[in-house]
């Protein structure tokens, strides 16, 4: 723990990005505390490993430093603030999920997507197929993913269907392999 703490203090994002998810692993109220000053950092990676690390951490005072982190500037740490609240069992995070799939950019709407997908929760649903008309190839092939891991195939299938004929390779591969799920036999 002593050389983690040392290495924090290095001058490379890079370093302090690695260190904060090992002091993650670690835990403990005196971990948390320091990761709370890393929400802060200049670097992209280094606030989104330090909430990423919060969630392993799992203390639920931690909730409200993260919550600024749900309008941060970088889709990762925004993501990562969507999936370590609800793990620590904060589920007021709709308003930020909406944002960020009604996001200009992109990566926003596509990490909102991911992240709905990691959380599972069915309730997400009527707002991924919502999103099935993205623009972007990048968004549409993570909103058929997350939909993929939120819900059985025969329940999406009318919707993701139409999508085995997107111009997106990855997009068609997406359904493809969720709708060859349902057409699995259940074992016995």
């Amino acid at each position: 723990k002593t050389n983690l703490i040392v290495a924090i203090q290095d001058p490379d994002p890079h370093v302090r990005a690695v260190v904060i998810m090992g002091l993650g692993k670690i835990g403990g109220p005196s971990v948390a505390n320091m990761l709370v000053a890393f929400l802060k950092d200049q670097d992209d990676r280094v606030r989104a490993n330090a909430v990423e690390a919060m969630g392993v951490v799992g203390d639920i005072s931690l909730v409200e430093p993260i919550l600024p982190c749900l309008y941060d500037k970088n889709n990762r740490v925004r993501g990562n603030a969507i999936m370590t609240l609800w793990k620590l069992g904060y589920y007021q995070i709709y308003d930020a999920v909406i944002d960020m799939l009604r996001n200009p950019d992109k990566w926003m709407r596509s990490s909102a997507a991911f992240a709905l997908g990691e959380l599972k929760d069915t309730r997400f649903l009527s707002v991924l197929i919502q999103c099935l008309r993205d623009p972007d190839a990048d968004v549409r092939r993570n909103i058929v993913r997350s939909l993929g891991k939120t819900a059985d195939a025969i329940s999406l299938a009318p919707y993701i269907r139409p999508l085995r004929f997107d111009p997106d390779e990855g997009v068609r591969k997406a359904v493809s392999d969720i709708l060859s799920a349902a057409s699995k036999p259940k074992g016995p």
